[in-house]
């Protein structure tokens, strides 16, 4: 990592053959913007994971011409920090059309209802996104 050499990518928006990429319907996935990280990435150094905030496919007002789930729009995404191979995500609004994109997280112990839970979000929408990522709950 230290010569500045492209080690890994993953996209946000999966190519055909990568995994997730039936949920976008014909060609949807074409000429597609947005599906980005706005905001920072974080690093789980002991977990050796790469925590990626997405945000809305666009348009991200209109839907109608992107059905389904639009993974991996407005979702937390966990890639391996080693590798970029999804660990895990979590998708916080399935279809979004208004913009909620996701904000950085916080790593950290949180507990809820007696489990300890990592990491957190806190989005602009006033709710609080716990996700116990061993669990993906």
């Amino acid at each position: 990592m230290r010569t500045g050499k492209l080690v890994w990518t993953f996209h946000t928006l999966p190519r055909p053959g990568e995994l997730n990429h039936e949920v976008w319907k014909d060609g949807q996935w074409e000429d597609r913007a947005g599906v980005n990280s706005w905001g920072f990435t974080t690093v789980d150094v002991q977990r050796g994971l790469v925590f990626v905030p997405i945000g809305t496919p666009n348009t991200d007002s209109y839907g109608g011409d992107r059905r389904g789930s639009n993974l991996y729009g407005s979702s937390l995404v966990a890639v391996d920090a080693n590798t970029g191979k999804l660990k895990r995500h979590f998708q916080t609004v399935h279809q979004d059309n208004w913009d909620y994109d996701n904000p950085p997280i916080n790593i950290g112990d949180y507990f809820w209802d007696g489990t300890k839970r990592w990491p957190c979000q806190q989005p602009p929408w006033a709710r609080l996104i716990a996700v116990n990522v061993n669990t993906r709950r």
